[in-house]
């Protein structure tokens, strides 16, 4: 009980500093600048890689290094290189989820920049993959006319419809790579610096200002067992 006494003699005492800290610490963190919140965003894609021969755009290893090298944005992207220049190759990877599915995954600052960078180079791979398929597919529907427009005998006729069945057969297993998803808002992982409001900061002053005045209140307590 004379602890208790002691106590509220020396708030009773000093009652207009046990009342200005929490508050000139509440004002203090009201008003206290505070940078501004920075946040990353991730930007992901996924892609099934074709299959019509070419292993530069069909083999997983080889799809990797393709798109972490320069010369790929430099020719396929060049405003998004000139943009960003080393800084793509920094923020932008690509990884193999499972058997010929890549993920092309970007981070950045803006969201809205890093899911179109994302997209633009999905699309540019995909472009450049159609290419080469229809360049594949049409090597064979060539191939395939040629063999029906020439003149057998009846002795090579046999061998001839067995080339065109195997190109036939060839023409239906080659499949150019597709998007399985796109870049896309909703799509976005975010992570960025979390920041208090100036509420927030002004309860936490308060709050810290009563723990200050408490302690205050109490070490003379222990000072006197001591």
């Amino acid at each position: 009980m004379d602890v208790i006494r002691r106590m509220a003699e020396r708030i009773k005492k000093y009652i207009v500093i046990v009342i200005a800290i929490p508050v000139l610490l509440g004002i203090i963190g009201w008003l206290l600048p505070v940078g501004k919140e920075i946040s990353a965003y991730t930007a992901e894609s996924m892609i099934s890689l074709g299959d019509y021969g070419n292993a530069d755009m069909n083999e997983p290893s080889q799809v990797i290094t393709l798109l972490s090298n320069p010369a790929f944005y430099e020719k396929y992207t060049p405003t998004l290189w000139e943009k960003y220049q080393e800084e793509l190759l920094k923020n932008f990877h690509v990884a193999l989820e499972k058997d010929k599915i890549v993920q092309l995954s970007m981070t950045g600052t803006s969201q809205a920049d890093t899911v179109k960078a994302v997209n633009d180079i999905t699309n540019a791979f995909l472009k450049l993959d159609d290419h080469y398929y229809k360049q594949k597919e049409s090597i064979i529907l060539n191939s395939i006319q040629t063999l029906k427009d020439e003149k057998v005998s009846d002795d090579t006729k046999v061998s001839q419809q067995k080339f065109i069945y195997k190109l036939e057969t060839e023409k239906l297993a080659i499949k150019p790579a597709t998007l399985l998803q796109s870049a896309n808002d909703e799509a976005n992982t975010s992570a960025g610096n979390t920041t208090f409001s100036s509420k927030d900061r002004a309860v936490l002053g308060v709050l810290l200002g009563i723990t200050v005045v408490f302690f205050a209140l109490v070490f003379p307590e222990f000072v006197r067992r001591s």
